[in-house]
């Protein structure tokens, strides 16, 4: 299962900050990150999936030589 934050978080039960724009993955047998992900959806602070392409996308510039 994959999950994207609409806000940025805190967890207190990992420990861990998520942050919005980015995905996070529920792997077999994390049964406690499992048991989070319909809670936090509740609170809004996730959605279900990948981060949209307009929020993941990247632009590069420079100016330079090259030689």
């Amino acid at each position: 299962m994959q999950f994207t934050p609409l806000k940025d978080f805190f967890s207190d039960e990992f420990q861990s900050h998520y942050l919005v724009g980015l995905s996070y993955t529920v792997r077999p047998g994390d049964d406690k990150l499992a048991a989070l992900v319909p809670q936090w959806i509740d609170e809004g602070k996730v959605r279900l999936g990948a981060p949209s392409a307009p929020l993941a996308a990247a632009k590069v510039v420079g100016i330079g030589t090259i030689k």
